[in-house]
């Protein structure tokens, strides 16, 4: 996953990947309780990671673990980022 650029996190963020950032960094408190396999290096202690966590979720604004085939129009549309 390369997210060296704005335009290359929108694509796991909005659409191609859609969801992708959110399933590898979510906490596990939603769905099926499995932490996503990237939220341990979102700081040093758990305190840390949710801060973090918090402030990914507020950029992304919908925070949303589907995937393309599952996504509506609706939950693109409540996505903050630009794309």
């Amino acid at each position: 996953m390369r997210l060296d650029t704005y335009s290359h996190i929108v694509s796991h963020v909005a659409w191609p990947d859609t969801g992708a950032v959110m399933r590898r960094l979510d906490d596990g408190k939603a769905a099926d309780g499995k932490q996503g396999n990237m939220y341990m290096y979102l700081g040093a202690t758990e305190e840390e990671r949710q801060e973090n966590l918090k402030l990914f979720k507020a950029w992304i604004g919908n925070w949303n673990l589907k995937k393309w085939d599952d996504v509506s129009k609706e939950d693109l549309n409540a996505l903050k980022l630009k794309y």
